[in-house]
């Protein structure tokens, strides 16, 4: 066929060669994420938390109103912080709780604290005088509502002021 093609004077076609090259994504969010501080990087965590549009599931029967469970919160902000580069780590003492944000980029001089006061809640006793829950769980109650406040405060969440609309 080439030699018949030769003869009446047709060209081959021109095979166009590809180059296999590595292509460099321009716009790299890791990148863009490594160069930031700390408080560059809980900024951002915030404003994604707030695109994330969290919503509330926690349900007061006797006050009537919504609020935010941990698991509403801890979820979306691992995934915010996983994908940005900060950790946090949460404390417990007898007089506080405390919260700290790392940069996971720059872990040893990139970090930022959230305390508040904390004292374990004593275990519910119901209006005929018997124990509801033991200690353990008064303390795990202690625990989560803590966290849930620490990370409120840590990413900045707001909630109605229950206080004043009373």
């Amino acid at each position: 066929k080439k030699r018949i093609n030769d003869f009446l004077g047709i060209k081959p076609e021109k095979k166009t060669r590809r180059k296999n090259m590595a292509t460099k994504k321009v716009n790299d969010e890791a990148s863009i994420f490594k160069d930031m501080n700390v408080y560059q990087k809980l900024n951002k965590a915030r404003e994604m938390f707030l695109n994330a549009d969290v919503q509330k599931t926690g349900k007061n029967m006797h006050l009537s109103f919504k609020y935010f469970e941990l698991e509403d919160i801890v979820p979306t902000v691992t995934r915010i912080f996983n994908e940005i580069g900060l950790i946090s780590i949460v404390r417990f003492t007898d007089a506080k709780a405390e919260m700290e944000i790392a940069n996971t980029d720059n872990s040893s001089d990139e970090r930022i604290f959230f305390t508040t006061p904390f004292t374990p809640l004593s275990p519910v006793v119901s209006n005929t005088g018997k124990q509801a829950t033991n200690e353990m769980q008064a303390l795990g109650s202690s625990i989560t509502y803590m966290r849930r406040y620490l990370y409120m405060m840590a990413m900045d969440i707001v909630e109605s002021d229950n206080i004043d609309a009373n």
